[in-house]
C-alpha cells in the first residue's frame, strides 16, 4: 500500500491534509490505480 511505504497511517494523513480517512482511501485507490495501470503498458 503506498502509504505505508512512507510510513504514515491513514489516520495520520487524513489528520495532517484535513480531510476524512474516506477521502484520504480513496485518493490512495485511485493513486494506487494509475499506478498499476502505467506499470502494464
Amino acid at each position: 500500500m503506498a502509504y505505508t511505504q512512507g510510513g504514515f497511517t491513514m489516520t495520520a494523513l487524513a489528520r495532517e491534509a484535513g480531510l476524512s480517512v474516506s477521502r484520504v482511501s480513496r485518493l490512495i485507490a485511485g493513486w494506487e490505480r494509475r499506478v498499476e495501470a502505467k506499470n502494464k503498458t
